[in-house]
């Protein structure tokens, strides 16, 4: 399980872009999303449930899966999107 947390002023306008982000994790590998997972499913085939929300300046992203690495992967993927950039050399 991991939990990613972004909190700032435009934390409410991010919440679509973010969920964009999550649906769009396909590409990088056996690693899929439901944007919101109540109303849209979860995508247990692919080993990984993720979701986000956003309320009052903050914006929870989670994400749930029985293998670190698909963790690691959803999570670098949203990092990297909204980073605008690749993670830091460390994480790779």
């Amino acid at each position: 399980m991991a939990t990613f947390l972004y909190i700032a002023p435009d934390a409410e306008r991010r919440i679509e872009g973010v969920r964009a982000v999550l649906d769009g994790l396909r590409p990088r590998g056996d690693v899929m999303c439901s944007p919101e997972p109540a109303r849209g499913g979860t995508a247990t085939e692919a080993g990984l449930t993720c979701g986000a929300s956003a309320w009052n300046g903050i914006l929870v992203a989670r994400f749930a899966s029985a293998s670190p690495q698909r963790l690691r992967a959803a999570l670098v993927g949203l990092l990297e999107a909204l980073r605008g950039r690749r993670v830091p050399r460390v994480w790779q």
